[in-house]
C-alpha cells in the first residue's frame, strides 16, 4: 500500500504490533468458559420458588434473547442451565405469542433462572414485575387454557370427554 511504501522510503521499517489477544480462538474459548462460570454462579443462588411466576412470556422471551447476546453464551449452555430442556421447547417458547406458551417447561425454568440472575446481580425488581405481583396474586397460570370453552349438559348427565 502507499503507506508502507512511504514508510520504507522514510526508513521506518518497524512492523505493525498487534495489541490485545492475538488468538481469536483463545478469546472465544475464554468467553465460553466465562459464560459457563456465570451460569454456575447463577445456579448456586438459593431461595427462588418455582411455584409462582411473575414475568409474562414476552418478558422472558426478551430476557432470553438479551442473555444470549453475552460473549460466549450459547443456546446449548442456556438449555443446560434451564435443566436440559429440549431445543425444540425453547424454539416454540421463543416463537410464541402472548401468554400462549405458559404451560411450556421453558416458561417456569426461564423464570427461575432469571430471578436467580436478578438476585445474584443485586438488582431490584422492575416496575413491570411489581405490577405483575400486585395484579397476579399467586403468579401467572402455568397451565394452558383448553380450547372449546363451555360444555353444556342436561341436569343429571355427565359430560363425555
Amino acid at each position: 500500500s502507499a503507506k508502507r511504501k512511504a514508510a520504507a522510503r522514510d526508513g521506518n521499517t518497524a512492523k505493525k504490533v498487534k495489541c490485545g489477544n492475538e488468538n481469536p480462538a483463545a478469546s472465544n474459548a475464554s468467553a465460553k468458559e466465562d459464560a459457563k462460570l456465570l451460569i454456575d454462579r447463577i445456579q448456586a443462588v438459593q431461595g427462588v420458588s418455582d411455584k409462582e411466576v411473575y414475568d409474562t412470556c414476552p418478558q422472558l422471551v426478551a430476557k432470553i434473547k438479551k442473555f444470549l447476546t453475552r460473549d460466549g453464551m450459547t443456546k446449548a449452555n442456556l438449555l443446560r442451565a434451564f435443566g436440559n430442556i429440549n431445543s425444540n421447547s425453547l424454539g416454540r417458547f421463543l416463537s410464541g405469542k402472548g401468554q400462549d406458551q405458559c404451560a411450556s417447561v421453558t416458561y417456569k425454568a426461564a423464570y427461575v433462572f432469571f430471578e436467580k440472575l436478578r438476585i445474584m446481580e443485586g438488582k431490584p425488581k422492575t416496575k413491570a414485575r411489581l405490577k405483575n405481583e400486585s395484579e397476579q396474586i399467586g403468579g401467572f397460570s402455568l397451565t394452558k387454557r383448553r380450547a372449546g370453552g363451555w360444555v353444556y349438559c342436561v341436569p343429571g348427565e355427565q359430560p363425555f370427554f
